[in-house]
């Protein structure tokens, strides 16, 4: 059995419940496809299949080393997906059996559960930016995503598939207009010329405290 790499896009918000644990809503829209050619038993299978489907997921992501530039983490969660799905003969065409359609028109979307697991890594370029790259396993509590149906369909770990995904992130809130490294929600002082070396509150240093800061003080 072969598949075939097809693209997928998403959106995702995520809220910090502490440095090293996130919780994550995410929604994504993908295409699933392959092949087989032969049985098991070495006899001509013939077959492909087509999927397209939308999910929305909720997770729970841990954050391993927030503090590095590069952290690594996990995340699990559960989620519903909705999917058209199609089998037929990949020589001659012919439908075999299909979800989601009657015949080849399109009808209501089958719905099933999922169970995403992943891990990635976050390359945090600064306070507010980040890149990521993510790759997960979703694990599908249904028999139906490749419009294959085997005979054991009460089992859980009938269908899956697996997505490596590039993103990128932002954190509302964590601004630095004047690049002191001091976000703007916390910093009191947030004109400071840039370069200037600045304390925990982002003012500029007053080494003997007379109210000029030192870059200013002769």
């Amino acid at each position: 059995k072969s598949s075939k790499v097809k693209a997928m896009i998403g959106l995702g918000v995520q809220k910090e419940l502490n440095p090293h644990i996130y919780w994550r809503l995410n929604g994504a829209y993908g295409q699933l496809s392959g092949e087989k050619d032969k049985y098991e038993s070495g006899g001509d299978a013939n077959l492909k299949f087509s999927n397209k489907f939308t999910e929305i997921n909720t997770s729970l992501k841990f954050n391993l080393a927030p503090e590095k530039k590069i952290s690594p983490y996990l995340y699990a969660g559960v989620g519903l997906i909705n999917f058209r799905s199609k089998l037929s003969n990949s020589q001659s065409g012919k439908l075999i059996s299909s979800y989601g359609y009657k015949g080849n028109t399109a009808s209501s979307a089958t719905h099933e559960v999922e169970v995403p697991l992943g891990l990635g890594f976050d390359w945090n370029i600064n306070q507010a930016f980040s890149m990521n790259l993510d790759g997960s396993m979703r694990i599908v509590k249904s028999d139906k995503l490749d419009a294959c149906v085997s005979d054991n369909n009460d089992k859980l770990l009938q269908d899956m598939f697996g997505a490596i995904t590039v993103g990128f992130a932002y954190k509302f809130g964590y601004r630095d207009c004047d690049k002191d490294g001091v976000v703007n929600r916390k910093d009191k002082c947030p004109d400071t010329p840039y370069g200037i070396a600045v304390d925990e509150n982002g003012c500029p240093f007053d080494s003997d405290h007379d109210g000029i800061p030192d870059f200013e003080d002769k």
